[in-house]
């Protein structure tokens, strides 16, 4: 009979357990869109992490410039920001608008354990002279990190950074540091992706093919991925060297663009988009047009953005998009500044009227292009023609109007977030 008993008493615990179990597991599935930070408290998912538009909890993270933060005058209209410029660190939710500090700082921001994560200098100018810091999700308890300059990458749990000479991973949970390689020896990081840092190794044979590897954020299990050789381009004589421009990453695909500088100016002549599949190694181009590209974005849908260089130097729009399906690689034009953006936003009309510039010199400048969800997020240089700042051929413009603009791209409805 004791026995009987202690067989129920046992019977009870373990189906008590199952129970527990079933409900924890059930209530883990149901927890869609949500990640967990390091004290296990439910944080909403980041979207577009790293760029210089972030969403979290309805709410849309960006550096709001001024004036003054970036060049009036410049070649091809490409503006430099100024690092010695303090900025505003904006949460807007809805037509709720707070500035959370104002620092020096612009460009990308990252997320990461309940912190946000910048940096005082994050383009790809003057690394060595940027200052990475944290601040709470209000904009409190700034912690600047000692020598470490410029950030590469980051996601969930990690920032990918430089220190001193050496690449870093951080760990945002703990704080602990783990060094990658040194930088000086010809590595150039690109991205993260789960865990796994990418990135390009300029080695003794770099003006002949650069290696594309991969490296754990612990510093383990280095590997090669792909070589990219240089007689890829015809003029491959001519080059000193290629450099991987940008790299995203797609299921099993690693999609970059790689190409080659020259000139005084050390500017972008030529180069390609293509993808590598990390299954089969599979090497495959995609764009191979002589034109430059620049990649947007992608954001875990079925298809890239691209920014393709129009060949014409007078022409009044720099860039073209293309969007570019990833399952067959067809291509379609799209275009976020449609007849209705001209003819309906103000701010270009008043410029066109104030100043008396012919339309004809104008140049419109599209930057940063984003996208989260069915909203487009782009900053948007409207610039006059500055002979005064001619230097040979290459042709010189002036700044009249910076926007920074949200727009439906099923309606084409915008919102200009905010201008200088």
């Amino acid at each position: 009979m004791k026995k009987f008993i202690i067989g129920i008493v046992i019977g009870i615990l373990i189906f008590g357990l199952l129970v527990g179990a079933y409900i924890l597991v059930t209530k883990n599935t149901n927890k869609e869109n949500v990640l967990e930070n390091s004290n296990d408290q439910i944080i909403h998912k980041v979207e577009n992490n790293g760029g210089y538009i972030v969403k979290y909890e309805d709410s849309e993270y960006y550096w709001m410039l001024n004036e003054k933060s970036r060049e009036g005058i410049a070649l091809w209209a490409e503006y430099m920001e100024d690092s010695n410029i303090k900025n505003e660190l904006v949460c807007k939710k809805g037509s709720d608008e707070k500035v959370l500090l104002t620092d020096y700082g612009y460009g990308k921001i990252y997320m990461s354990n309940n912190r946000i994560y910048l940096s005082s200098n994050n383009s790809d100018y003057n690394k060595q002279d940027a200052l990475v810091y944290s601040v709470n999700f209000d904009g409190t308890d700034k912690k600047v990190y000692e020598d470490v300059s410029y950030i590469y990458a980051g996601d969930d749990n990690y920032i990918i950074a430089r220190k001193g000479e050496k690449v870093i991973s951080l760990a945002t949970k703990d704080g602990k540091i783990t060094e990658l390689c040194d930088n000086n020896k010809g590595y150039y990081f690109e991205a993260m992706f789960d865990n796994e840092v990418f990135y390009a190794k300029y080695n003794d044979e770099k003006t002949k093919y650069i290696e594309l590897r991969s490296v754990e954020t612990n510093g383990k299990n280095d590997k090669l991925i792909q070589n990219i050789v240089l007689t890829d381009f015809e003029t491959y004589e001519d080059i000193n060297e290629i450099n991987v421009i940008d790299m995203k990453k797609h299921e099993e695909y690693i999609y970059l663009s790689y190409g080659w500088f020259d000139g005084t100016a050390n500017v972008l002549q030529e180069n390609k988009l293509a993808r590598i599949n990390l299954e089969n190694s599979t090497f495959e181009k995609i764009l191979d047009n002589g034109r430059i590209i620049e990649f947007v974005t992608y954001n875990g849908k079925d298809y890239l953005i691209v920014e393709v260089e129009v060949n014409e130097l007078d022409s009044a729009i720099s860039y073209e998009l293309i969007k570019i399906n990833i399952e067959t690689l067809q291509q379609e034009n799209i275009n976020y500044v449609s007849q209705k953006f001209n003819d309906e936003l103000i701010p270009i009309q008043e410029i066109l009227k104030s100043k008396q510039i012919e339309l004809k010199d104008m140049r419109y400048s599209f930057k940063n292009i984003e996208e989260i969800g069915e909203y487009a997020y782009y900053l948007i240089d409207i610039s006059s023609l500055y002979p005064q700042g001619d230097i040979g051929w290459r042709t010189a413009y002036k700044r009249e109007k910076s926007l920074y603009v949200k727009q439906n791209t099923n309606t084409n409805d915008f919102e200009v977030l905010y201008m200088y």
